[in-house]
């Protein structure tokens, strides 16, 4: 059976900070297919993680959204304002954060954390750990690799249509910064969309569909992600050559 697929659609999105007269994002139109993982990349402070965070409620700048609305699949667009502190479509959205042991509750074991999921099991399977040595596990007990993709099978338990996962591999090994793209890649195949938050460039140009750039606070180049250091944009130039920097820099230590 064919899983349900939702388009997503960000309209008009401003996030103002008292004192600044410049929004800290400003982003007209954000237009994403199902089935596809888009990369949103920038430089630091470009405004990445605030506009995934407008997505799932968890602005808490002020006076924070000013203008927007969001749309997931046949759903009507819904507004976005304030500084919400919950999201407005969480049955269509989920959110994996950087710090993912930050999110898992310490008196719980992994077992009872992923008590809402059908096969708790397969979930930690494709996320490259060993259920038996895992599921009774606490989460002081886990690794820091181990903890973040516990958090990922949990806010993909009930499978939504779009998960926003913001940086997400920082602090993995490379090896387990593999297995979770690769399972973000899986989702995608099963009509599932995600919106990778990513300094990892080289990840985003093996598994991600489509690669967006935001500076400034706005969204300045969309392409494919195979081709994405070949923008003709300035900030996504700058981006090509720090990768370019990054990448000689671990080949000649």
């Amino acid at each position: 059976m064919s899983l349900p697929t939702a388009r997503l659609l960000l309209r008009d999105l401003r996030i103002r900070a008292d004192g600044n007269p410049t929004p800290l994002v400003d982003v007209r139109s954000l237009d994403l297919s199902p089935g596809t993982l888009v990369a949103l990349v920038g430089a630091s402070g470009a405004g990445k993680s605030l506009l995934g965070r407008a997505l799932v409620g968890q602005v808490h700048v002020s006076p924070g959204i000013t203008t927007g609305t969001l749309q997931v699949g046949e759903t009507p667009p819904r507004p976005l304002r304030g500084p919400p502190l919950t999201p407005v479509a969480p049955e269509q959205l989920s959110w994996a954060c950087q710090h993912g042991r930050d999110a898992l509750l310490p008196w719980w074991t992994v077992a009872r954390q992923l008590r809402h999921a059908s096969a708790p099991a397969a979930l930690l399977s494709a996320l490259g750990l060993e259920p038996h040595a895992t599921l009774d596990k606490y989460p002081h007990e886990l690794s820091g690799g181990m903890a973040q993709r516990v958090h990922l099978a949990i806010v993909q338990a009930d499978d939504p249509p779009w998960l926003v996962a913001d940086e997400v591999t920082t602090g993995l090994d490379a090896s387990a910064a593999v297995w979770v793209l690769r399972q973000l890649r899986a989702r995608c195949d099963r009509g599932r969309g995600v919106l990778l938050i990513s300094h990892d460039l080289d990840l985003v140009s093996t598994f991600a569909d489509e690669v967006v750039v935001m500076d400034e606070g706005q969204v300045v180049a969309q392409g494919p992600a195979s081709a994405w250091n070949t923008l003709d944009h300035p900030a996504a130039r700058r981006l090509a050559v720090a990768a370019q920097r990054l990448r000689v820099g671990r080949e000649h230590p």
